[in-house]
């Protein structure tokens, strides 16, 4: 056990113990009370720029669609605000009838479980930039593989904050291959697509390093939902060393912390903490690809 170890059972005993003293019944009602009012202010705030052109016209000189939509996101706020306190109350008083019943024991027991859940939950968070500590050793893929493979196919991992950088490598490797590979013909076209970035072409005649070569590149980016985190290698093309990720599905050998973080290779919690943060991370990627697709719908 690591020190590491002891603070997550603390922050983990201390959630579940808070959970426990308010029951699971006022936990969830909570979250619920939270929902609604967002969703009210949200609801009120998009739907009443008339209002809050209204009240522009009172309190601002001008009426800018700026100044408008901080009314409606001023109203937003208000309707959040109220909806809560008055959701809030209600769901106190119901809460507070269910601990004092004959169930209450049962409804203890059950917000200590989800106190520890949510604490857990509060650690992957915390942890969600882990791939930035860990070091995995890469596969290198030589000219012979490259070429043997006939057709390959090459799979490009990364993650949310590495996706612009990786971008630009493979755009400038493809804008390489040709000359690299000494190829007869090269048409390789990389972008991102869905937030993952995908690229298809082919290569015609080329000589990988005095192994001929002719076939279909096909790049699929794999996000972090897939069991390996980022890991830069090199792919030797021709004599010519290109960084690029590879992507596997099983982690040949666990991962190292760097130099820093090392201690965290003796710690008993750590990888459940790491599985947390991975779905996590996941989920916040996801709805941040359906938040970005929706504003994009939006001004078009």
């Amino acid at each position: 056990m690591t020190v590491f170890d002891w603070a997550v059972l603390a922050l983990l005993l201390i959630s579940g113990v808070l959970a426990m003293y308010r029951g699971f019944t006022r936990e969830m009602l909570s979250i619920l009370s939270w929902a609604v009012a967002g969703a009210a202010g949200a609801y009120v705030g998009y739907t009443q720029k008339a209002l809050a052109r209204d009240l522009v016209k009172n309190f601002s000189v001008t009426e800018s669609e700026q100044i408008i939509a901080l009314g409606q996101a001023g109203i937003g706020i208000v309707v959040f605000l109220l909806v809560l306190i008055v959701v809030h109350f209600l769901t106190m008083r119901l809460s507070d009838k269910v601990l004092d019943s004959h169930v209450g024991i049962v409804d203890r027991l059950l917000g200590f479980i989800f106190g520890v859940v949510r604490g857990l939950l509060v650690v992957g968070i915390l942890f969600s930039g882990y791939e930035n500590f860990v070091e995995r050793g890469a596969k290198k893929v030589t000219n012979v593989e490259f070429a043997t493979q006939g057709a390959p196919t090459l799979r490009v991992e990364y993650t949310a904050s590495q996706r612009s950088h990786v971008l630009r490598v493979l755009q400038g490797t493809a804008q390489t291959w040709s000359e690299a590979l000494k190829c007869k013909d090269s048409k390789v076209e990389i972008a991102e697509q869905g937030g993952k970035i995908t690229g298809k072409g082919s290569l015609t005649e080329c000589d990988a390093g005095g192994v001929k070569l002719s076939g279909t590149l096909d790049f699929q980016g794999c996000d972090n939902s897939s069991p390996t985190p980022a890991t830069a290698s090199e792919l030797d093309v021709g004599g010519r060393k290109t960084p690029v990720a590879t992507c596997r599905q099983r982690p040949p050998e666990p991962y190292e912390w760097t130099r820093s973080f090392a201690w965290l290779n003796k710690s008993v919690l750590i990888e459940p903490v790491v599985s947390t943060a991975k779905v996590v991370t996941s989920i916040l990627e996801s709805v941040a690809a359906k938040v970005e697709k929706a504003a994009d719908k939006q001004t078009q």
